[in-house]
């Protein structure tokens, strides 16, 4: 198991990326920002938790299938969600691979600061390289939330 940590900064507030997050729950919406993930099934949700008028659920199971690096894969995505500070996930792969990620959410002038702990298991490939995908597909998720933000919001900043 490797471990991964980032951090970061957006330029939108809080409450306005918690919305962006919120619309993580709905699987039509989450296969439009992300391409790559082909269809994703509920398979349950715990108590709801409220913020800002939104409604999450604080744990969330949800099966997903999904192509990486011209592959599919089915996956099994674990959430436990706590607005307004932490949206964490596990992702188990059907061949045992696993990564899972905690992000801390904290407001700054202008923005919101993201801190990221990871740990990842990638069976069938050198650490590195599991290590260099982990890091470009966050990287490109978080390209692809803000393009679909920008799209759903034009006039939002």
């Amino acid at each position: 198991m490797r471990t991964i940590e980032m951090e970061g900064e957006i330029d939108l507030p809080l409450d306005v990326t918690w919305r962006l997050l919120h619309a993580h729950l709905d699987e039509a919406t989450v296969r439009e920002i992300y391409p790559w993930i082909l269809r994703g099934d509920v398979e349950s949700e715990g108590d709801r938790v409220e913020f800002n008028g939104l409604s999450f659920p604080r744990e969330r199971t949800v099966n997903r299938e999904m192509r990486i690096a011209g592959r599919r894969s089915r996956t099994m995505w674990h959430y436990r969600i706590e607005p307004p500070t932490r949206y964490e996930y596990t992702i188990r792969f059907e061949n045992g691979s696993e990564a899972s990620f905690e992000n801390l959410y904290s407001p700054i002038p202008g923005g919101t600061h993201i801190e990221t702990h990871g740990q990842i298991t990638m069976k069938g490939i050198p650490t590195f390289l599991a290590m260099v995908a982990a890091r470009r597909l966050m990287n490109r998720a978080e390209k692809e939330d803000l393009a679909y933000f920008q799209r759903a919001n034009p006039k939002t900043r």
